[in-house]
């Protein structure tokens, strides 16, 4: 499902991996602490602009947060599926977010 996300469409076969493994790797946490770490981290990387370090060699925070998904994602066996033809069937995610939920999850994206 996570493949068919229509922001995931037409991307670089590596950046859409990239994002499959870490989702994936969020939906196999354990703890909610795990999540959250996780959540922060791809929303850091999704939305910055830039990546790698600053002028004076320090890294991004994008560039920490790449890091430490790619350690997150390294050990484990993930079959992402070539991309389907098909229509999906369009889901919004919103629509049955609880409220705290939801103002869980905007918090972790204004702090990104």
């Amino acid at each position: 499902m996570i493949c068919q996300w229509d922001c995931l469409k037409n991307k670089s076969h590596r950046v859409k991996d990239f994002f499959v493994r870490a989702i994936a790797k969020l939906l196999q946490s354990q703890c909610l602490d795990h999540a959250k770490q996780l959540i922060h981290a791809i929303t850091v990387v999704a939305l910055s602009e830039a990546e790698g370090n600053d002028s004076s060699g320090v890294p991004l925070e994008s560039e920490m947060c790449k890091k430490y998904l790619k350690t997150q994602i390294t050990e484990d066996s993930i079959i992402i599926p070539a991309e389907d033809t098909k229509e999906a069937h369009q889901v919004d995610p919103f629509d049955e977010i609880q409220t705290d939920l939801h103002g869980w999850v905007s918090n972790i994206c204004e702090e990104s």
